[in-house]
């Protein structure tokens, strides 16, 4: 997960991080006068947290966010895979001075001259 800032002139995508902003907020404030000694005490304590605000139910509609992940969202889950990833080694046969660089609607795109 990386911080990229909001497009210029993109009001919704504001909203939407505002809104996650307030969320997170919502569960670590809480906890903002405490002292842990150890990064699991701090975990522990934001999934504590964090366990009450999924639990705590809508205003305007039935349900919790604990209750739609288990009803609707959970069931739909796969299980991870044994291995988390197949390390890939990727090399070229081609000399550097065969690449060519286009640029295309604003993405430079490498291709081999050979193709």
């Amino acid at each position: 997960m990386a911080d990229m800032p909001a497009q210029v002139r993109k009001p919704k995508q504001k909203a939407a991080i505002e809104g996650a902003v307030g969320k997170a907020m919502t569960v670590i404030s809480p906890l903002r006068n405490e002292i842990f000694t150890t990064v699991s005490e701090l975990k522990v304590a934001i999934r504590e947290k964090l366990e009450i605000y999924n639990a705590k139910p809508f205003q305007k509609r039935e349900g919790s966010r604990r209750f739609i992940f288990t009803e609707t969202e959970q069931e739909k889950l796969h299980p991870l895979p044994s291995i988390p990833y197949d390390i890939a080694e990727w090399f070229t046969e081609e000399p550097l001075n065969s690449i060519a660089i286009l640029p295309f609607k604003k993405i430079t795109t490498r291709i081999p001259t050979s193709m």
